[in-house]
């Protein structure tokens, strides 16, 4: 779970972060942000989806987007987002789930073939 305000900081992350190599230390304390464990070149889109899902009332959203390992692994992730508000309505926290999709997006395509 994140918090809504700039830069996502986390708030409250499970022990399954360490499939990927970080303590859950390392993001509660901030030592890590979770936007800096995630590939530049998906920051700007991931941001951008989340805002249009804001400007249309969304409660949830899934997104698919790469993210570097302690080691400097670039693994791909599938995150379902729950939008959530506080008692005003105000979007207070984005409450995600994470998956590992690095087998499946590397998986060749199905592809068909004549008999």
């Amino acid at each position: 779970m994140c918090k809504s305000t700039e830069n996502w900081p986390v708030e409250l992350i499970t022990e399954n972060i360490q499939q990927f190599g970080y303590t859950v230390k390392d993001l509660i304390s901030g030592k890590i942000r979770y936007l800096d464990i995630v590939h530049p070149d998906d920051i700007e889109r991931i941001r951008s989806e989340v805002a249009g899902c804001l400007e249309k009332e969304c409660t949830e959203l899934t997104q698919e987007y790469r993210i570097y390992t302690a080691s400097g692994e670039t693994r791909w992730v599938e995150v379902k987002i729950r939008i959530r508000k506080d008692e005003d309505g105000k979007v207070s926290h984005y409450q995600g789930t994470l998956y590992d999709a690095t087998q499946r997006k590397k998986k060749p395509k199905n592809r068909c073939k004549k008999l």
